[in-house]
């Protein structure tokens, strides 16, 4: 509900995107727009009509259980994207999750220990390994997980989703990390094809029929 108090008006807002950073940032937006003369009322039905970021907590399967993908490769961003998800999980929140190849390797336990203190089962799988061995990726990783959640270690990523998918239940939600918007999958020099909601597109109708 968006209340302007020096005018006295109230309307309601049905955003299609999770997350308190989005309400945070149509908050600014709203306020910005509205200093300039907007309708308060339009800014608000514009804000009902928008689908979100591609890439931003995209939710791109949805049954007993759900599957949603996100951007979110660092340890802050899977802090925040776990932190918004867990109070909405009936079930379980699977994070599936990687490091990048060729990048930044002290945040690799620490992407380990915001995932293993924010979701209830961790796939720890490939993201962009780039140039770098995705197994010893895996393992620096692994350094930061204690050992308190269920955790499994699958190098491909499609299995990775595969494993995810077969172990979801009822009310369960899972979570894909480090792609988002991404469509293929860097191996040394080449960016080859990976849609991930395309992948469990394909599986779900594997296992549905």
């Amino acid at each position: 509900m968006l209340v302007n108090e020096r005018e006295k008006t109230a309307c309601r807002v049905d955003m299609n995107m999770t997350g308190l950073y989005n309400v945070q940032n149509s908050l600014c937006a709203i306020a910005m727009v509205t200093a300039l003369g907007f309708d308060m009322t339009e800014c608000a039905k514009a804000l009902s009509d928008l689908d979100g970021v591609d890439g931003r907590m995209n939710v791109v399967y949805r049954g007993d259980f759900t599957v949603i993908t996100d951007y979110a490769h660092t340890d802050d961003a899977l802090i925040k994207v776990l932190s918004t998800l867990k109070p909405l999980t009936k079930g379980r929140l699977i994070c599936v999750f990687g490091a990048a190849g060729d990048r930044d390797k002290e945040k690799r336990p620490m992407m380990a220990k915001a995932a293993e203190d924010n979701a209830d089962i961790l796939v720890i799988t490939s993201d962009n390994p780039a140039h770098e061995n995705p197994d010893e990726i895996i393992r620096e990783v692994m350094t930061g997980i204690s050992g308190k959640k269920p955790c499994r270690c699958i190098t491909d990523r499609r299995e990775a989703i595969a494993y995810a998918l077969d172990t979801a239940r009822k009310d369960d939600v899972i979570i894909l990390c480090g792609k988002g918007h991404e469509t293929y999958q860097i191996i040394g020099d080449e960016y080859l094809p990976f849609s991930e909601k395309e992948i469990v597109k394909d599986i779900m109708i594997r296992k549905e029929n």
